[in-house]
């Protein structure tokens, strides 16, 4: 039922991009110079936006929107192709960067070292909390729903990294951290709660024994 919902809504576009464009672009034309921000010779695990790959815009700029976007990817593939040494370094820096709780900027702000020092501390314990329910599972089994939200968020990483990865992206499915985080620190009071309940049952019991 959701992805029928969610094709009546991507459909339409579909449809106005094949109208206007020419071709079949389901969402937009932007896969292709997204795709060589984060391969290409001058990319960096960290750099998102920030890399110069001027040439390449520059010897696109006289296509038209579709063609810019399918000639932008084959750059960046053929880069993969060329370097995949290079490629598979690159891909796996950009995933840990995926958790990185501060981003490269272009323009240095004021207040930067006290936004970090947020991020770092509002980001990282939730991913503790995240790998402590894994450490958890054999006593507490996972959820459906639980291996849901990792999946979406977790995957999501392995699926930002082909591109790049920026906490612009990663906040919206944050939240889904925020929910697995939860539901851990709920089960940790629950067995906190639990032990201490036991154990002031065991001593009542030895008091009436005794």
């Amino acid at each position: 039922m959701f992805l029928l919902f969610a094709a009546l809504v991507v459909v339409p576009w579909t449809i106005r991009n094949a109208c206007v464009l020419g071709g079949f672009t389901p969402v937009s034309t932007n896969s292709g110079i997204n795709l060589l921000l984060g391969n290409s010779e001058n990319a960096g695990s960290n750099t998102g936006v920030n890399v110069d790959i001027s040439r390449y815009l520059e010897a696109t700029k006289a296509l038209s929107e579709k063609e810019k976007d399918v000639r932008l990817r084959q750059y960046a593939i053929s880069w993969i192709r060329e370097n995949p040494r290079a490629a598979i370094n690159l891909y796996f820096f950009k995933l840990l960067n995926y958790f990185n709780f501060r981003n490269q900027l272009y323009v240095k702000t004021e207040g930067r070292h006290t936004r970090d020092i947020i991020m770092f501390l509002s980001y990282y314990p939730l991913l503790f909390l995240a790998a402590l329910r894994l450490l958890m599972y054999k006593k507490r089994p996972i959820s459906s729903s639980e291996a849901i939200l990792y999946l979406i968020y977790f995957g999501n990483a392995f699926v930002s990294a082909i591109f790049f990865t920026r906490i612009r992206f990663r906040i919206p499915f944050d939240t889904l951290l925020i929910a697995i985080g939860a539901a851990t620190l709920g089960l940790i009071v629950r067995e906190i709660t639990n032990r201490y309940i036991s154990k002031k049952t065991n001593a009542g019991d030895a008091e009436a024994l005794t």
